[in-house]
């Protein structure tokens, strides 16, 4: 081992021109994970690209930095809530203090800071400036509601409505109000509605709302599939047929499919659970149902990243050295949760002849494969390990510069921590985040 960990220090990095070396190379960039993400998303593959996301907002970015890199890469929205944003757009407020539109601008703002009363006052100049257009009065709903003024929302749509009677939005409000009280004149309405707009996802949903509430599943299931079809970039569309097909249809696939879908429009989407959480038991229920379908080592072979987390444990259980060539083959794999389950099963299992065979894997070109192949070698390896991880925070990629530091702070005992106070005093460090690692663990809190 002592031989191969040498010949690390002088091996080069090598990149490939794709998302995923793209990802490893500007892995400190919450972006990198998502267009990495988004292209899989584009490939079909949305279960990896769903753990992809969830470890970049979980694991190392946090909410607030995930939602604005996520809107920016999913959405093509570059939604900007700063000071000088909010200046720039008074700006032009003031400038053309007639155009709703601005005001609308500046009001989401302050809605995205939880300012609902100066969001208020924009929606309502907006809407004496267009006193037809429904979607300041829909704003300003949901704003009065959020203010805690529900029954003022309730308000400011109805008097909308009833001065719009013909309006398709006035249609929506009405059946929704009808189906949600469970009235008999609930049909009727949304009957009128479809006959007068035939496309419109909202009313489709409000008809297999009624359909439901009559116990006509098999109607209601098609209902709510058309709403979803009609509204493919609508969120709630997904999220109302995910959330049928999963309580009452009882459709399991349907209901995971539907999921994704709308976590990929809206991440924080809610419908009395994230649509994150749905998908994580859906998929570990599937997963558990394949529980000795096939053998340990067959199913760590598998494509599905919860199949695969389940054999692992049950390989922890039930140890063969057989284990260990799939594992390392898992070291390659996008899931980051995959990669290093299998590299801390590696590191606790596999010694001697094996474990130079999981040493050779710091040399992969695979900068996925390399860096997870860092947590196996750690243990087992100690401070011998600290040069190479030192050798590392020098490589482009910052994912081996993250996981050199993560490594050195868990597995480099006194060794490591010299070496991270002399990058501290140093300060050879250049990402703000790593410089922050290093200060968390010299302080003891990592």
């Amino acid at each position: 081992m002592r031989s191969l960990l040498i010949a690390l220090l002088v091996a080069a990095p090598v990149f490939a021109g794709n998302l995923r070396q793209e990802y490893a190379r500007h892995f400190l960039d919450p972006k990198a994970h998502l267009r990495l993400s988004k292209e899989l998303v584009a490939d079909g593959d949305r279960l990896t690209a769903f753990d992809i996301a969830e470890a970049a907002r979980r694991g190392y970015f946090g909410d607030e930095v995930f939602n604005s890199a996520f809107r920016e890469v999913f959405l093509g929205d570059h939604f900007d809530n700063s000071a000088d944003a909010e200046k720039r757009i008074a700006a032009e407020v003031a400038r053309v203090p007639g155009d709703p539109k601005k005001r609308l601008r500046l009001a989401d703002i302050y809605i995205s800071r939880q300012e609902w009363k100066r969001a208020e006052g924009e929606l309502r100049k907006a809407i004496v400036l267009a006193p037809d257009n429904f979607e300041y009065v829909g704003v300003l709903s949901a704003v009065l509601q959020h203010d805690g003024r529900e029954r003022e929302g309730e308000q400011a749509q109805t008097a909308w409505v009833d001065k719009h009677p013909d309006a398709v939005e006035s249609f929506r409000v009405r059946a929704q109000a009808l189906a949600s009280g469970e009235s008999s004149q609930a049909a009727q309405v949304v009957d009128a509605g479809l006959a007068k707009y035939p496309d419109d996802s909202a009313l489709h949903i409000a008809r297999a709302e009624v359909l439901r509430g009559r116990g006509d599943i098999a109607s209601a299931a098609k209902e709510y599939s058309k709403a979803a079809q009609l509204a493919p970039k609508w969120a709630f569309a997904q999220g109302a047929a995910a959330r049928f097909f999963l309580k009452v249809a009882h459709d399991d696939e349907r209901a995971l499919s539907y999921y994704l879908d709308t976590y990929f429009l809206d991440p924080q989407y809610y419908d009395g659970e994230f649509a994150e959480s749905r998908i994580r038991t859906l998929v570990h229920e599937r997963a558990r149902a394949r529980r000795g379908t096939d053998t340990i080592a067959a199913r760590l072979a598998d494509d599905d990243s919860a199949v695969v987390g389940l054999a692992m444990e049950e390989a922890e259980q039930n140890w063969s050295d057989d284990f260990v060539r799939p594992l390392i083959a898992l070291l390659h794999r996008l899931d980051p949760d995959v990669r290093y389950s299998a590299a801390d099963l590696l590191a606790r299992h596999a010694r001697g002849r094996i474990g130079d065979e999981v040493v050779k894997a710091l040399s992969d070109d695979d900068l996925l494969a390399r860096s997870a192949a860092a947590y196996a070698v750690g243990p087992l390896a100690g401070e011998r390990f600290v040069p190479v991880m030192v050798s590392w925070l020098s490589d482009p990629a910052e994912l081996l510069q993250y996981d050199a530091i993560s490594i050195l702070i868990t597995s480099g005992g006194n060794a490591g921590r010299a070496a991270l106070q002399k990058l501290q005093k140093e300060r050879t460090v250049k990402h703000a985040l790593l410089r922050k690692m290093i200060e968390k663990a010299l302080a003891g809190d990592h």
